[in-house]
């Protein structure tokens, strides 16, 4: 190699060697010089499963032994269980080919732990919002008031299993359904309701109104609307409905029953009684 490129890859931070088919080092760069813990020159010509730590023997054996005129790279993370100045390195190994014979290799290890460790604290966090979303699905699916989580355009974006169950659909067959497909007419009137309390950040409680669903049983529901605040994917809302059709079946018959009993006091007015007039009867 020239000087100018020694000069180059003395600068990289990737760990940087070649070495011959019988694993003798050629080549090495500042950075792999520090990964062996080494001067360069008491590296070049040393065999390179001889100056590596004995538990990544077994490692770099296999990776080359992989490399061939089929498959000239071979990939692999390297983790160091025991503290060093590395924790994760990812190794390409790569064959070196003339006129399709094997002639030497050269491997380049690239220093990814602090990309590991925001992968497995990624991977932690995700675990924890997966158990946290299991768990709240849990609670919300035993409470018997209808739920759901919608946008500013009449989108359910989640649901519990009581509203899913009085559509006689399931959860996951609503979710990411527009409300105007699964209600009719009515779902007009929901959605005005939902803008006028997202705009006032106002939330409508108590609401008494019908429900209509497509499918599923009919009736009536007293609702709650909370306005939430601003997704990045814009305005949420949040609905949570309690049916109330026997107690309005209850108020309709105490009505009926009421509305009797009045016309049953209505006073009969007597008709006139008049004596004959005899004259004018003859």
């Amino acid at each position: 190699m020239s000087e100018t490129l020694h000069s180059i890859l003395d600068t990289h931070p990737d760990i940087i060697c070649r070495f011959d088919t019988d694993l003798t080092l050629t080549y090495v760069n500042t950075a792999a010089a520090s990964y062996f813990g080494r001067e360069k020159p008491d590296i070049i010509g040393r065999n390179l499963l001889a100056i590596s730590a004995e538990e990544s023997r077994d490692a770099i054996s296999k990776n080359v032994s992989g490399v061939s005129e089929s498959t000239p790279t071979i990939t692999g993370i390297q983790h160091f269980e025991e503290k060093t100045d590395f924790e994760y390195i990812h190794w390409t190994t790569s064959g070196l080919f003339d006129e399709g014979k094997l002639i030497g290799y050269q491997s380049t290890g690239r220093d990814i732990s602090v990309r590991q460790r925001l992968t497995a604290q990624l991977e932690e966090k995700t675990r924890s919002l997966e158990s946290a979303e299991a768990e709240l699905r849990t609670v919300l699916n035993a409470v018997p008031a209808l739920i759901w989580y919608k946008d500013d355009q009449n989108k359910i974006l989640h649901l519990n299993k009581a509203a899913a169950d009085s559509m006689n659909m399931t959860v996951e067959d609503v979710q990411g359904q527009n409300t105007y497909d699964l209600f009719g007419e009515a779902a007009k009137s929901y959605h005005e309701d939902d803008l006028r309390v997202i705009r006032s950040g106002e939330a409508l409680r108590g609401h008494v109104e019908p429900y209509t669903p497509d499918d599923g049983q009919q009736g009536w529901v007293q609702t709650d609307k909370i306005p939430l605040m601003d997704g990045p994917d814009g305005p949420r809302i949040l609905v949570v409905s309690t049916d109330i059709s026997k107690l309005k079946d209850q108020e309709a018959i105490l009505k009926s029953v009421k509305n009797e009993r009045m016309r049953s006091r209505i006073p009969v007015t007597p008709f006139a009684i008049y004596p004959l007039d005899h004259k004018r009867a003859l």
